[in-house]
C-alpha cells in the first residue's frame, strides 16, 4: 500500500477486495466502486496488482497507487477499442500518482476539465490509438513515461493529441516509440 499518513480518509482498493474500503484489511474490490463512494477531495488508494477496468472520473479525487509498476489498471478483456482506461470530466482537480495504464483501448481523455489534472509517476504503455488524447483541459504530466502506443486505423494519434484549449504542462517526461506523433497540438487555443 502507498503511505497513507498524508490522507484524512482513504478508500482502500485491491483487487478481488470485497469489504467496505475503510481499511487496507476491507478493501474494495474496484477502482471505480470507490469513485462512486468517495466524496469531493477523497484520496483512494491502490494496493500492488491488476485492475481490470475503465474509470471515470467526474469530481475532485486524488488516485494514489503502490508504485507504477506494480499497480496496473488495465482495459478489461473485450472493452471496446475505443473506450479509455481513464475518462476524466471533472470541473475540480484531480491528481493520478503511480500506477500503469495500459490495454485495449486508449489510455486517458480529459475533455472539459477545467481544474488541473495532475499526473505524476504514470506509466503508458501499450494502449491503443493514443495515450492521452485532452480537449478543453489542464493537465501537468510529470516524472512519466509514454511508451508503444499502437493502432489499427488510420486515425490513430500516437502519444499526446490536445485541442480546443487545452493547457499541457510537461516536466520530466519520456516519450518513446510511439505511432504517428509524440505530441499533436492540434488547434489554436491549445499551448505547451
Amino acid at each position: 500500500w502507498p503511505d497513507t499518513k498524508a490522507y484524512a480518509q482513504p478508500i482502500y482498493v485491491k483487487p478481488g477486495g470485497s469489504g467496505d474500503g475503510l481499511t487496507a484489511a476491507t478493501p474494495l474490490g474496484s477502482i471505480q466502486e470507490a469513485m462512486n463512494q468517495s466524496t469531493s477531495e477523497s484520496t483512494i488508494v491502490l494496493s500492488k496488482g491488476t485492475f481490470n477496468e475503465s474509470i471515470t472520473i467526474l469530481k475532485a479525487v486524488s488516485i494514489v497507487g503502490s508504485c507504477a509498476k506494480e499497480t496496473i489498471i488495465q482495459s478489461p478483456t473485450g472493452d471496446s477499442q475505443i473506450t479509455p482506461i481513464v475518462t476524466v470530466s471533472s470541473r475540480d482537480d484531480v491528481s493520478i500518482k503511480n500506477l500503469t495504464l495500459t490495454g485495449s483501448g486508449p489510455g486517458i481523455h480529459a475533455n472539459d476539465s477545467s481544474g488541473l489534472l495532475h499526473l505524476d509517476g504514470i506509466l503508458i504503455t501499450k494502449t491503443l490509438f493514443y495515450a492521452m488524447e485532452l480537449s478543453n483541459a489542464h493537465v501537468k504530466l510529470s516524472n512519466s513515461i509514454i511508451q508503444d502506443t499502437t493502432h489499427t486505423v488510420s486515425y490513430a494519434d500516437g502519444a499526446i493529441r490536445a485541442d480546443s484549449g487545452t493547457q499541457l504542462e510537461l516536466y520530466n517526461v519520456g516519450i518513446f516509440n510511439n505511432v504517428i506523433h509524440g505530441v499533436h497540438i492540434q488547434d489554436e487555443g491549445s499551448n505547451l
